[in-house]
């Protein structure tokens, strides 16, 4: 009994250890590509237009929303799937859904959408980075699953570098919406293939072969409440990333929409990076280690939010004291306009990267139909009161503040949900010690 108690502090130690190498692990990969990302960002604001980025930014925006539509949001399962036979059969619900939204998105665009050359290219653009993404996806949570942090933060690296390069040459030669497009296309690409290289026959379409429709249905029937509660939470988070650039260039202009692209680039773009690696890392450990002590595990999660919310503190207190300056510098006077939208973009994507830790437990504690509510609510709001701004007001700054105030308001009332929650497990943890004890 004395050698098992005196284990048990090690194993203790060890878990955490390995939390916390894979935290930095893909932390690492993280930070290096969004400094090679920034980087490239100030020659993109040098060379190409403010409707140049709104083209990418309306793109990107739409290809957001029919993401999770695509995977069915199947592929966020892959990570907490129960067995690898669950696991394979999400990658391959993932997949066909991917393809079949990709097949119905060209037919569509090219029978209705179409006029001439350049619209042809924009359908075929914008649907190669549908694909390209959502496949990128499913490969990611794949990498997650098998615990190959390291070669994720290479295939982030080798990414970024792609990306820069594309962005570098497409400026010399004839800077356009398009090209930004195809350097994002190639990047997913690139970071594709090498976790996939990982992989036998994955390239190859191996794991579509030998499906058995029945596995199927009972892997999507087992883990349903990903279609019904974690898509539209999904689609919701990410719609509300990409309604402000297609609201600003149906509504506004493309000039407009460009501004705030840029703006989103540097503030919301590492911000979410390193949160979905954050919380991406954290979701399963902190699963595993609920079910053997939850006390423990509670308030391992406890110190994590506090620690991201330090870390988040950091660019808002910077961009709100010197963003005029440093966008002018970096990007140069055309980007006035980003500087003012960054400053309020920065208080949203703080108090995201302050939450992400709590929000991926939200399927964990089993809160994701309560929450849902919440999301919903907000999500009407904002699109409410930014069109509204738009429409009558005529000001693209003001809906752009009601619009990050009130999300800030949204992560810390769903922050306060899951906190109360944690704490009735972890006072559950404590009375059944107590009643062991007594």
């Amino acid at each position: 009994m004395n050698s098992i108690r005196t284990r048990q502090p090690e194993r203790r130690r060890r878990s955490g250890s390995t939390l916390l190498m894979s935290i930095a692990a893909n932390g690492f990969g993280v930070v290096i590509a969004q400094a090679i990302s920034l980087v490239s960002m100030a020659f993109v604001g040098r060379w190409y237009s403010p409707s140049d980025l709104g083209v990418l930014g309306m793109t990107v925006g739409a290809v957001a929303i029919l993401s999770p539509i695509a995977t069915m949001t199947y592929a966020n399962a892959i990570c907490v799937a129960r067995n690898e036979a669950d696991s394979l059969n999400l990658a391959r619900l993932a997949f066909i859904g991917t393809l079949t939204v990709t097949v119905i998105g060209i037919v569509t665009s090219f029978l209705f959408f179409i006029n001439g050359i350049d619209g042809w290219i924009n359908a075929v653009m914008g649907t190669l980075l549908l694909f390209s993404t959502a496949t990128l996806g499913i490969i990611t949570q794949t990498t997650f699953r098998k615990r190959f942090i390291r070669l994720r933060s290479v295939a982030l690296i080798g990414s970024a570098l792609t990306v820069a390069g594309l962005r570098i040459i497409g400026g010399i030669a004839s800077p356009s919406g398009i090209m930004l497009i195809g350097a994002v296309v190639v990047g997913n690409v690139s970071a594709g293939f090498i976790m996939a290289s990982r992989y036998p026959g994955i390239l190859a379409g191996r794991f579509l072969r030998g499906v058995r429709r029945r596995s199927l249905f009972r892997t999507a029937r087992r883990y349903q409440d990903f279609p019904y509660y974690t898509a539209p939470h999904s689609l919701l988070r990410y719609g509300i990333l990409a309604y402000p650039p297609l609201a600003l260039g149906w509504l506004a202009d493309e000039h407009v929409a460009g501004q705030y692209t840029l703006a989103a680039s540097v503030i919301s773009g590492p911000i979410l990076m390193i949160a979905d690696a954050l919380g991406d890392a954290v979701t399963r450990p902190f699963a595993q280690a609920l079910d053997k002590d939850q006390a423990t595990a509670v308030a391992a999660v406890r110190r994590l939010t506090v620690q991201a919310s330090i870390l988040a503190a950091i660019p808002v207190l910077l961009l709100w004291a010197a963003s005029s300056f440093l966008f002018s510098t970096v990007f140069g006077p055309a980007w006035s306009d980003a500087a003012q939208f960054a400053k309020w973009l920065a208080l949203w994507g703080g108090a995201m990267l302050a939450s992400r830790p709590l929000m991926c437990l939200i399927p964990v504690v089993g809160l994701q139909q309560a929450l849902l509510r919440v999301e919903i609510i907000t999500a009407v709001l904002r699109i409410v009161f930014f069109t509204v701004a738009l429409l009558f007001f005529n000001s693209p700054l003001l809906a752009i503040i009601v619009f990050s105030v009130l999300g800030l308001l949204q992560s810390i009332t769903m922050s306060f949900k899951v906190f109360d929650r944690l704490s009735m497990l972890g006072d559950r943890t404590i009375y059944r010690k107590d009643r062991a004890a007594s």
